[in-house]
């Protein structure tokens, strides 16, 4: 490692110590760098420096000595012991440390023995100097014998070199600082530097970057504390850990302390904390931001949980469809039967609440495992419309529409998009009791505008739903998205917990932002598709009469009994199987009579028999050309949004009504 005599010195200090020195010892003393330059001299020989140098002749005699010397030293000689023409004698060595020539000691200028006086008094005499001056410098020049002056040369060497190791180790340290500077400033975690007096004397950029604080804001540990812990109960929960951690003076990198802290902007970091005790005393501490990553554990935790419900949820909503089937086909039987104004009246509130029923199971069946949407190929403004129109229609709240045009397609199931919109904007409503301002804003973004979101797709139309209502308070953020957890007294916990799962369905995000007093924002995030919009529409048609064959396959007595008594009102002529192994002897039998059927109803669920899909494969694998619909109580499993893949030709989600019934049967006859 290559050095400079004036980084490993201080210059004036080694001049005053060599002045002492010389006033104690008599020993002079010059330290000149390898290009010449006089460093520190002491106990220069006026002799020399008044008349030897100051006469063009003797000065050009004293000028050859040093190169000399100088040329001696440089072929790596110990010592160099040289009498100059003038009669004094120079002696030098070569500073060398950390194997590198840095420069040269000289004493001198000096004399082995009592010089001769005559010899002097000559060269006064030829080179005009002043006797009696000049004689008085010679009586001053100090006489040391030879061995003396190898001590003397051997002492200064090592004087110096105990100095040079003393900078070369304040040297490093300054380096090091400087090195460790560097790195903290480029590293991409926060860090600061603190006094055991709870000054902090340095952050990095990071800091300032992460927390908005500069060093003038948080210039103690209190004032760090009083920013980043506004609570005062909260600020006295967390001050101990630091405390006693700094007590401890044991480092905590393994397993940091995680608190939330809240930035100059207002924000709330979740922060990792990790503590180094310095040598020194002072501490070092690492703020590592993992608020993506708790954010992302978070998602995993919830979505577990919504998962492990999904099972009980989709069991029960598929027993309590069929008991709605056997209620709704009820219901419109007596509505066709019953021309009583009074009996239509009640007839039509138990129409209502069931509707109302199947609503709820819906909304169960979102969030279950199977509940996959039944998706097409659509524009999300219609249905943002729906909603905004139906949800906010009369009410208080100021309603602010940014839509932004030409956004692409997407691959949704309307019914069930809308809901997420109804949910979100019913409880904006709600956070506003007074009335305030909703706000609906959509936007096309790419992945790399939002890569803290875990959301693979390059492309996503982002809907913002923003309300002035009071916010979610911050202890119950983390459950909004539960099941069943409400804060209303007339909630059911579904709203929220239905949407979140709705968006994780459809390969998209949701989430929000909410802080007291300033509102709650919801961030919907749904990925597009480049194809055309297709649209598909249907024509409603009069209840009507079908001469038309069916077999109905259902484990539920109701079910089967309600099913065949609807189909007989619509004019079919109807035969019953309680599960799929019945239901293909029937279907056989009917073959080999030559009287099929027209259409075969299948239960895709059988618990405790053969179930839909496989008995369609197998009534298929008879007859080829079989109209067969599929039918459940699970109303969103993944057969009946994929159906025609399975081998079915129509779908019919539990409850249904009559009116359903004879859609399916005209579409199934028109496929004849």
């Amino acid at each position: 490692m290559d050095f400079e005599l004036r980084q490993l010195f201080n210059i004036p200090k080694l001049q005053s110590l060599a002045d002492k020195m010389y006033m104690a010892t008599g020993i002079p003393f010059a330290l000149i760098d390898v290009n010449g330059e006089l460093l520190v001299g002491s106990g220069w020989q006026p002799i020399c420096v008044n008349f030897h140098r100051q006469n063009l002749q003797t000065e050009q005699q004293c000028l050859n000595s040093d190169r000399s010397i100088k040329s001696r030293l440089a072929s790596k000689e110990k010592y160099v012991i040289f009498e100059c023409p003038m009669g004094l004698i120079d002696c030098a060595t070569p500073l060398i440390i950390e194997g590198q020539h840095l420069a040269n000691v000289f004493t001198g200028q000096l004399l082995f023995k009592k010089p001769d006086e005559s010899f002097f008094m000559k060269q006064a005499q030829k080179y005009g100097y002043n006797l009696e001056r000049y004689m008085e410098a010679l009586h001053n020049v100090p006489i040391f014998t030879k061995d003396q002056v190898i001590r003397n040369l051997e002492y200064l060497v090592d004087f110096t070199k105990q100095i040079a190791q003393m900078g070369i180790q304040n040297w490093q340290i300054s380096l090091s600082q400087k090195k460790f500077q560097d790195l903290v400033e480029i590293l991409p975690y926060a860090i600061w530097i603190a006094t055991p007096q709870n000054d902090i004397e340095y952050i990095n950029p990071a800091f300032t970057n992460l927390f908005g604080y500069t060093l003038e804001d948080i210039s103690t540990i209190d004032k760090w504390f009083t920013l980043a812990y506004p609570d005062p109960i909260f600020r006295q929960q967390v001050r101990p850990y630091y405390d006693r951690d700094l007590q401890a003076g044991l480092p905590i990198v393994e397993n940091p302390r995680i608190f939330q802290v809240n930035t100059k902007d207002h924000q709330k970091k979740t922060i990792a904390f990790r503590l180094v005790l310095l040598e020194d005393g002072k501490f070092f501490s690492l703020f590592e931001d993992i608020t993506d990553r708790e954010r992302q554990e978070t998602e995993k935790i919830r979505a577990q949980k919504i998962e492990s419900l999904s099972f009980l949820a989709g069991g029960i909503a598929h027993d309590f469809n069929n008991l709605l089937t056997g209620i709704m086909g009820n219901i419109n039987l007596l509505q066709i039967d019953d021309t009583n104004p009074s009996n239509l009246d009640i007839l039509n509130d138990l129409k209502q609440a069931t509707e109302r029923a199947s609503d709820l199971t819906k909304q169960i069946l979102t969030f279950s495992k199977g509940g996959a949407p039944i998706q097409k190929i659509q524009q999300i403004v219609p249905l943002l419309h729906n909603s905004i129109n139906l949800i906010t229609r009369g009410g208080e709240a100021k309603v602010i529409v940014d839509i932004e045009p030409d956004l692409p397609n997407v691959n949704v199931d309307a019914g069930q998009i809308g809901q997420v919109f109804d949910n979100i904007l019913i409880n904006a409503i709600q956070a506003m009791s007074s009335g305030g301002e909703i706000s609906i804003k959509t936007e096309l973004l790419h992945h790399d505008e939002f890569y803290e979101y875990p959301i693979p797709a390059e492309k996503y139309i982002k809907i913002t739903i923003s309300d002035t209502g009071e916010g979610i308070p911050e202890q119950l953020q983390q459950n909004i998205f539960q099941p069943y957890f409400s804060t209303k007294s007339k909630g059911n916990g579904l709203g929220l917990a239905t949407a979140y799962s709705i968006i994780r369905k459809h390969n998209g995000f949701l989430t929000f932002n909410s802080f007291p007093r300033q509102g709650t924002q919801f961030l919907i995030f749904i990925p597009t598709i480049s194809s055309e919009l297709s649209l598909i529409t249907s024509e409603a048609s009069e209840l009507s009469f079908h001469e038309c064959k069916v077999l109905i396959m259902d484990d539920e007595h109701l079910v089967r009994k309600t099913l065949k008594k609807m189909l007989n009102k619509l004019g079919c002529t109807v035969e019953m199987a309680k599960d799929g192994e019945e239901a293909l002897q029937k279907f056989q039998d009917h073959e080999n009579q030559s009287s099929p059927f027209d259409v075969v109803f299948l239960d895709l669920i059988v618990p405790e028999g053969m179930g839909g899909e496989l008995t369609v494969k197998l009534l298929k694998k008879q007859k080829p050309s079989v109209k067969v619909v599929v039918s459940s109580g699970f109303s969103q499993d993944p057969i009946l949004a994929n159906y025609k893949e399975y081998g079915f030709d129509g779908r019919l989600n539990k409850p249904y009504h009559i009116e359903d019934l004879q859609k399916i049967i005209q579409e199934m006859n028109s496929k004849k």
